[in-house]
């Protein structure tokens, strides 16, 4: 398997194959080359469209910061990420929302 490793005087960023199990953990250091590698945990990216829609089944319905709701359930729909932004301050300003942001 395919483990990440950076080195430490240069910051590149090194493959280093070990069989499952094996490798050392996350933050250790090992020397390959004349060179000291680090391991750093892989981190996938999400790759999620800036136009993409979704509707929040966390918020309450008929959520009345949002600009849009599902028709017959009233979640909150948003066409954006700017959108939701867009929602949370106005959400933040107004003193009788009841949604605790963590």
């Amino acid at each position: 398997m395919i483990y990440l490793f950076e080195d430490k005087s240069t910051g590149e960023v090194v493959e280093i194959d070990y069989k499952i199990g094996k490798a050392p953990k996350i933050g250790a250091s090992v020397r390959r080359s004349g060179r000291v590698l680090v391991r750093i945990p892989v981190m996938p990216e999400a790759k999620v469209a800036p136009t993409a829609k979704f509707v929040s089944n966390s918020l309450p319905r008929w959520w009345p910061h949002a600009k849009d709701h599902e028709p017959g359930t009233g979640k909150p729909r948003f066409n954006s990420i700017h959108e939701v932004k867009e929602s949370v301050s106005k959400s933040k300003d107004t003193k009788l929302d009841q949604v605790i942001y963590e």
